[in-house]
């Protein structure tokens, strides 16, 4: 059938590779276009040092982090949590949150969307992460196009 959902496959290093911001980068193994819009995942590697998002709450998606490689600390609400390798974090839709790379090495974590969709807002918001400083006008824009509010600076040591 023309209209079926295909399986996916992505083997280690491969998908569509988007350098989000000098320090971030980003590995596409699921997109809503391959997966019939049910979700978005990838693989995001943080350098030592790298703060996350700024704070914010999407309002259409739930977010889903599983911690492959180093550790992070993420803001969620008003609670700071160190996650670590192997472990898991559900964040769902209206939840304030935001992260940083909590180890002193690269760190790496698995991102799912549900549902998909957000793979554009990725792609659109990347250009204003190398501005020095970051354009938040350009970050504010793009956020509200993707029902995402930006609600705090991010995540600092």
């Amino acid at each position: 059938m023309a209209d079926t959902i295909q399986p996916v496959v992505e083997n280690k290093d491969e998908g569509h590779i988007l350098q989000f911001s000098p320090t971030e980068r980003l590995v596409w193994k699921a997109t809503a276009a391959t997966t019939g819009g049910v979700m978005d995942q990838f693989e995001l590697i943080a350098e030592p040092g790298h703060a996350g998002a700024p704070e914010h709450v999407h309002h259409t998606v739930d977010e889903f982090f599983y911690i492959l490689e180093g550790a992070f600390l993420f803001k969620v609400e008003e609670k700071l949590i160190t996650v670590g390798v192997g472990s898991f974090l559900f964040v769902p839709r209206e939840t304030r949150h935001t992260w940083r790379n909590g180890a002193a090495v690269q760190s790496r974590m698995l991102l799912t969307y549900i549902p998909g969709g957000m793979e554009p807002f990725f792609e659109e918001c990347s250009p204003y992460m190398y501005a020095d400083p970051v354009d938040m006008v350009g970050l504010e824009k793009v956020n509200q196009k993707y029902h995402t509010d930006i609600v705090g600076p991010p995540l600092q040591p």
